[in-house]
């Protein structure tokens, strides 16, 4: 993850995009439209560690996903 977290959307999609970290704290909560194409969100305050990516989207439709930060 680095500083900056980086979220390619293959197909344009409306929806919203909620990052926790392990403890289920949410640390972000991004509404994305439907051109949306890709989020770009700063993390440098956010701890090392995991966190958990859940891409909700507006077909209902859910992508989950993990990354860790160095």
């Amino acid at each position: 993850v680095g500083n900056q977290l980086h979220w390619r959307m293959q197909v344009p999609q409306a929806g919203n995009l909620v990052v926790t970290d392990i403890q289920g704290k949410e640390v972000l909560n991004y509404q994305l439209s439907a051109t949306a194409t890709w989020v770009q969100h700063e993390v440098s305050n956010w701890s090392k560690g995991t966190y958990y990516l859940t891409f909700t989207g507006s077909n209902g439709a859910v992508l989950r996903r993990k990354v860790v930060k160095l």
